[in-house]
């Protein structure tokens, strides 16, 4: 497991910054799983962790979770071209 970190830009740090669409990329090839199958192996690095997956319950699918990446992604941009805009309007 790990997290994913969106920056302001728009780029988005996941083991390496990319852009959405080299995110899109990583989801669709199967570098980040949302869900795991009944009985799948995982295994983290750290702590040496390794378990079988009993019980998934999982939120949300791959493509939902994208989606959501893209809104926080648009919430950024409008948030900055806002600021942009009130920042000429006071000097």
């Amino acid at each position: 497991m790990t997290e994913i970190v969106v920056y302001r830009d728009g780029k988005i740090y996941c083991w390496e910054i990319v852009d959405f669409d080299g995110f899109k990329e990583k989801i669709d090839r199967g570098w980040g799983k949302i869900s795991l199958p009944e009985g799948a192996r995982v295994s983290m690095m750290c702590g040496n962790l390794d378990f079988i997956v009993d019980q998934v319950n999982g939120r949300v699918e791959e493509q939902e979770f994208v989606k959501e990446v893209e809104d926080e992604i648009r919430k950024f941009i409008c948030f900055y071209w806002l600021q942009l805009s009130v920042d000429r309007l006071s000097s």
